[in-house]
């Protein structure tokens, strides 16, 4: 208990530190939007945990550790077993880096233009 650390409200400019120096990055949601902090996570080298009911399964495919939020026993399995286990956790890292080319900032910009081009040429 006393190496989990919940900052609440970290600003912008600290949060990269924040990752880099986690051993996980935990989502216990039950809904999450788009899974931001989970590619931010993973693009710092820390592998995530998150909830299987949240869109990061989807964001990070094979590259995320799930649990049953309802089940708070297997959220602590999980933690544990990649705590204790290093290659595990490295092997997930891995995975997970393998999605990131799909979440750029700049074919965001680039996709989203051209919805904008798209609806108003209709």
């Amino acid at each position: 208990a006393d190496a989990i650390v919940t900052p609440g409200f970290i600003p912008e400019a600290e949060l990269a530190a924040w990752y880099h120096g986690a051993t996980l990055t935990v989502v216990p949601s039950f809904h999450e939007g788009f899974g931001l902090l989970a590619v931010e996570s993973v693009a710092c080298g820390t592998p995530v945990v998150a909830s299987a009911t949240t869109s990061i399964p989807e964001v990070l495919g094979n590259g995320v550790a799930t649990f049953d939020p309802h089940q708070p026993r297997q959220l602590a399995d999980t933690i544990t077993r990649l705590l204790d286990h290093p290659e595990e956790r490295a092997a997930l890292l891995e995975r997970a880096r393998a999605y990131l080319p799909r979440y750029r900032w700049d074919a965001c910009a680039r996709a989203t233009r051209n919805c904008y081009r798209d609806a108003t040429a209709s």
